[in-house]
């Protein structure tokens, strides 16, 4: 999904503070999708937006934080199958 990368993109080069910006777009995004499927938004439409909305920020965030905590700039960590495994397994093992 090239949103979700544009996302992710915009929050490891600005900040985590632009989380905001991220959850606006997606929500217009949202609405304007909606409206133009049923040429009307009710209250049924703009709950799903706002929940898809929040949903695409947390995956921005997590995958931010992820990245951050396992990757760094010209050097990977990810060198060892085990540093790859805690990478991937991260959700599941909440908290890190």
């Amino acid at each position: 999904m090239a949103a979700a990368g544009i996302a992710l993109a915009a929050l490891l080069i600005f900040g985590r503070r632009f989380w905001p910006g991220i959850w606006l777009g997606a929500l217009l995004n949202e609405l304007a999708t909606a409206a133009s499927f049923s040429g009307q938004l009710d209250s049924a439409a703009i709950a799903a937006a706002l929940l898809i909305a929040s949903g695409s920020t947390l995956q921005a965030v997590v995958a931010s934080v992820l990245s951050e905590k396992y990757l760094q700039p010209g050097l990977p960590k990810l060198e060892t199958p085990g540093a790859s495994w805690r990478f991937s397994c991260w959700p599941v093992r909440w908290p890190v």
